[in-house]
């Protein structure tokens, strides 16, 4: 018996609407557990953004990667937002010195 387990070919359109799912459930799970911390840090006692992370990747596969690390970049970038670091922001930095 001859089984092919290669996955069907998506469309592009397709894959790029699966990665976004995932990158908006992962922010606003990441938005969440920011809301549980104990102490104004990084620190959470909770990440549910990883288990989002994990189902994504294992119902949709490798391809979605892409899509778990833009999630990951915005739920950082508005950390850094609301939370500005004792030295400054590193392009503020850069860009101060020139």
């Amino acid at each position: 018996m001859d089984v092919d387990s290669s996955p069907a070919p998506i469309s592009r359109l397709e894959q790029t609407r699966k990665n976004l799912i995932i990158a908006g459930l992962y922010a606003l799970a990441g938005f969440a557990a920011l809301l549980l911390t104990h102490t104004s840090g990084y620190a959470s006692p909770l990440w549910p953004a990883a288990g989002i992370a994990v189902a994504g990747l294992l119902a949709w596969g490798w391809r979605c990667w892409p899509g778990v690390w833009f999630g990951s970049l915005l739920t950082h970038l508005w950390l850094d937002l609301i939370l500005p670091s004792p030295s400054g922001h590193p392009v503020k930095r850069y860009t101060a010195t020139r």
